[in-house]
């Protein structure tokens, strides 16, 4: 009897013990679900607050005239772009949460940020895991280093955007200008330590496999273990519900930020479409006028306003071709047609389109014709775009009474147009500002130009596409200088009568 009793009590003692580690492994795997979730959860968070802050606040502050500095913090009413909001946001919200900390770095940060880059093996190791783009996450749970409980780490790749190339691209403080759509500017990682398990179980679950044998002997402790450990379990299981709902909560929140976004850009891009139907009428008709195609004016004064109508129409149709294109560009679906293009022949056409405005103002447009002007494999449209935006902001912001002057240069690296104007220029600090959507200059100077900032936009935008810039600086002794910037692989050729020139500037 003695011994059956033993042999029962070693059975049940076995089988508790069993039981328990069966349970507390359970346990572990659950709280490993529960903080990946949660971490899940504040990733979205901080992806839906970045979205918000760029398309909602950035977009009022470019419309309004608010400057947009990393250094906001020294240059008055200046509000934050949207990686540096991003990354104060996670050092707030690290003070906030604990334990955990929340980092957005990248292996490209900008000049001045400290600790931009990977500081651990961990953020390392996500880059280079990340940043091919073809993975949407990476965790990792490291074990306990001295904080109390193992941590966990939930890392997520941020993809560049259309805006995003334009902007890093252009920025001066800014270490890469060859950004494309789609590459992987950095990774956001949200690092939160796991609740502890039971203590005696940790301590259980730490010990060597030989320490089981005594551990069996309290029956009476393990299954009181057990039901301790199953009220947990129901109170995890619980915060799993609560967090695969939280998340869904910020997934729909980020769906619907979206869905408002396409929606303006639809509605912008739907009602330019509208307008360009009845504008190619009213071009065609006032040009089929000015050249008395059905007969001459009896009066010649309507000849004029034919050729006013006409030209009113141009720079109506070249504000709604850029409002179309912007769309297109914040959607991502500009379509690229790469061919041969005689850039000498684009720069006479775009000149031609805004001569009139130009002799009317006593602007004097000039070609350089002794430059190497190049035949250029890229997208004639968007080319054709760029170059009437840069001749047209040249000669609305000039000035009465200046020269523009077109040129060309190549080297072994780079294909540049350049747009050159001895005017008054702008001021250092609207540079950067007019290269936004919507932005225009704000000296009274400048107030009855035509146009609503959206030109220079898109030109920078456009050449971001193709792996190019655009870049705008002052001219000595006044002026400013606009350049189209190329790499060398977009060079086709250069016709004979300029090859000599080419040779000599690539020497």
């Amino acid at each position: 009897m003695m011994r059956l009793a033993v042999a029962a009590g070693v059975f049940l003692a076995v089988g508790l013990g069993m039981a328990t580690l069966m349970a507390a492994l359970v346990l572990d795997d659950l709280r490993t679900r529960t903080t990946l979730e949660s971490a899940r959860s504040y990733s979205s968070m901080l992806t839906v607050f970045r979205d918000y802050y760029t398309k909602v606040v950035v977009g009022a502050a470019n419309r309004n005239g608010v400057p947009i500095s990393t250094d906001y913090h020294r240059v008055e009413g200046a509000v934050p772009p949207p990686a540096t909001m991003t990354i104060e946001m996670g050092l707030w919200m690290s003070d906030l949460i604990r334990p955990g900390s929340f980092r957005f770095y990248s292996d490209y940060p900008f000049r001045g940020r400290e600790n931009g880059g990977p500081q651990s093996d961990f953020e390392a190791e996500a880059l280079r895991i990340l940043g091919d783009g073809t993975k949407e996450s990476y965790f990792r749970v490291d074990p306990d280093q001295g904080a109390g409980a193992p941590v966990l780490r939930f890392a997520k790749p941020i993809a560049m955007g259309a805006g995003c190339v334009a902007c890093h691209n252009s920025h001066p403080d800014s270490p890469r200008h060859d950004w494309k759509i789609g590459d992987v500017r950095g990774v956001q990682v949200v690092s939160l330590g796991m609740p502890p398990l039971v203590p005696s179980l940790d301590e259980y679950l730490d010990r060597d496999l030989r320490t089981l044998a005594p551990m069996m002997g309290l029956g009476g402790g393990i299954l009181l273990i057990a039901l301790l450990l199953l009220l947990l379990m129901r109170r995890l299981r619980r915060a799993l519900d609560l967090a695969d709902r939280r998340n869904t909560a910020l997934a729909a929140a980020q769906v619907q930020a979206e869905q408002a976004a396409d929606a303006k850009s639809r509605i912008m891009a739907n009602v330019s479409h509208e307008l360009r139907t009845p504008m190619n009428a009213i071009m065609g008709f006032s040009e089929l006028m000015s050249a008395e195609a059905l007969g001459p004016f009896q009066n010649p004064k309507y000849r004029e306003y034919a050729g006013n109508v006409h030209g009113s129409a141009q720079r109506l149709m070249a504000i709604i071709d850029n409002m179309i294109t912007l769309a297109d560009l914040d959607d991502g679906n500009v379509r690229l047609q790469r061919e041969a293009v005689d850039v000498l022949g684009e720069i006479r056409r775009a000149a031609a389109m805004v001569r009139p405005d130009a002799d009317a103002a006593g602007i004097l447009l000039e070609i350089d014709r002794d430059a190497p002007w190049p035949v250029l494999v890229m997208d004639r449209r968007s080319l054709r775009q760029i170059l009437g935006n840069l001749i047209g902001n040249a000669a609305k912001h000039a000035g009465s009474g200046v020269r523009v002057v077109m040129s060309a240069s190549i080297d072994r690296e780079s294909v540049r147009i350049s747009v050159t104007d001895d005017g008054v220029g702008i001021a250092d600090a609207d540079i950067h500002r007019i290269m936004q959507p919507f932005e225009s200059v704000a000296d009274p100077a400048f107030a009855n130009a035509d146009g609503i900032g959206v030109g220079l936009a898109v030109a920078r935008q456009l050449a971001a596409i193709h792996s190019g810039e655009v870049s705008i600086r002052p001219r000595p002794g006044g002026g400013l200088i606009a350049t189209l910037i190329l790499p060398a692989t977009c060079l086709a050729g250069v016709p004979q009568e300029h090859s000599d020139a080419a040779r000599t500037a690539m020497a």
